[in-house]
């Protein structure tokens, strides 16, 4: 369970982290080819590690879990998800209240098995959803109207993409950003972890807050905590009137 191998995927972490700072703290001569050699066979290897690590935790550690950190779809794609799964939803008893949760995960649901998406279901589902018990909705389904809800969505998950015309190779339209961001909230044991870098979550915006009250500040400042879609950063070029072909660069 994830549970379990909480722990092992964190001391292996840990360790590897050892090995990186080991690497390069050691005694190498680096005009020697046999030491440089050896030094990039180690770093080499700790690359390789490092990513049967991540593909550990998001295959074995997370599972289809992993569609909960993913960008909620918006725009087109949601639309069409949407217009897709309603009838199926309305026709098995699921109040509209209740159905965010299952949107977003259809979106993510491409290349989960089907097993691992009724086990991800049944969680979702079993404690009744914010809002779902004025609805009067216990949050149970069953196991016939479960099997019925994962087949669709499997054929929802294919939606993404086809309902987004810029989402085209080589189309770079600001519109493309049909994902909301991902906001990280981690605690200390899982903060030095990099969960940008799990496979799915590599083409994901994702960003570090170190709070939920430093989020809904952010929120309730500005209505936006990481800026809107397509906009790029802000440089402050050459404050001090000293780089000037650093500014020229930028510029």
């Amino acid at each position: 369970s994830a549970s379990d191998s909480s722990p092992r995927f964190l001391d292996k972490f840990a360790n590897l982290l050892h090995r990186s700072k080991s690497s390069m703290k050691g005694t190498w001569d680096y005009d020697d080819r046999e030491h440089k050699v050896k030094w990039w066979q180690a770093r080499i290897g700790i690359d390789h590690d490092l990513s049967q690590l991540l593909e550990h935790v998001q295959k074995d550690v997370l599972g289809p879990f992993i569609t909960l950190l993913q960008g909620e779809i918006r725009g087109p794609t949601l639309e069409a998800i949407r217009k897709h799964l309603n009838p199926t939803l309305e026709n098995i008893g699921v109040p509209v209240s209740s159905r965010s949760s299952i949107y977003h995960i259809a979106a993510h649901a491409r290349g989960h098995s089907e097993q691992s998406l009724l086990g991800l279901l049944s969680q979702v589902l079993s404690p009744p959803s914010l809002g779902a018990e004025r609805d009067g909705y216990n949050g149970l389904l069953c196991a016939e109207d479960l099997e019925v809800l994962v087949e669709r969505m499997q054929s929802a998950s294919d939606l993404v993409g086809e309902s987004e015309p810029w989402a085209e190779e080589g189309n770079n339209s600001d519109e493309g950003h049909f994902k909301h961001p991902v906001l990280l909230v981690l605690d200390g044991e899982s903060q030095p972890f990099p969960w940008e870098s799990l496979p799915l979550l590599n083409p994901q915006e994702c960003y570090r807050i170190p709070s939920l009250s430093y989020l809904h500040s952010l929120v309730r400042r500005s209505g936006d905590p990481v800026g809107r879609p397509g906009v790029g950063p802000y440089f402050i070029l050459n404050p001090g009137g000293d780089l000037l072909n650093t500014q020229h660069c930028f510029e």
